[in-house]
């Protein structure tokens, strides 16, 4: 959902590759996120159910490829003038099972605090106060908003872990 919000991200891979650098998230077995800065956000896409949209079991993850053009048409809406998104690119547990052990906890934690400090930092380095809003995606979905006393917020998918879609968690 994110490439699909910001087109840009589409070609995120081929540029990392083309600068001779390596497009991992995770070397060996410790955790490398990576902050892509200033990314346009085109468009919002909602993914939770709305039968009254003609949505009735939203458009997160399968959903989005079983839906018709016409629902995935009604969850989407275009953002004029595009915001800017920084993107954070953290690896998630793989092949799990059953209860996550306190190392694998420390890792996530540890991994997303670094992704989250390097989103605020960037965004208080690049803190333009001539745009209305910025969004920052990350730690699975980060928010900024502006003004003198401006905060970033995690959002989470709607199964928690995942994608810009879903509520916000102030955090």
């Amino acid at each position: 959902m994110q490439v699909l919000e910001h087109p840009a991200l589409g070609a995120v891979r081929e540029a990392l590759l083309a600068g001779g650098h390596r497009a991992l998230t995770l070397e060996g077995d410790v955790p490398t996120p990576v902050l892509v800065s200033g990314v346009e956000r085109r468009c919002r896409i909602r993914t939770t159910p709305d039968a009254s949209a003609g949505r009735p079991n939203g458009l997160y993850g399968k959903e989005f490829s079983r839906a018709t053009d016409a629902q995935r048409a009604s969850g989407i809406t275009l953002i004029e003038p595009p915001t800017v998104s920084h993107i954070i690119a953290i690896a998630a547990p793989a092949h799990g099972d059953g209860a996550y052990t306190r190392e694998q906890v420390e890792t996530i934690l540890v991994t997303a605090y670094t992704g989250f400090r390097a989103a605020v930092v960037e965004s208080q380095r690049d803190r333009p106060r001539n745009r209305d809003s910025q969004r920052l995606l990350g730690v699975r979905g980060l928010r900024r908003e502006q003004g003198d006393d401006a905060h970033a917020a995690a959002d989470r998918g709607p199964d928690g872990g995942g994608g810009a879609a879903g509520a916000a968690c102030d955090g």
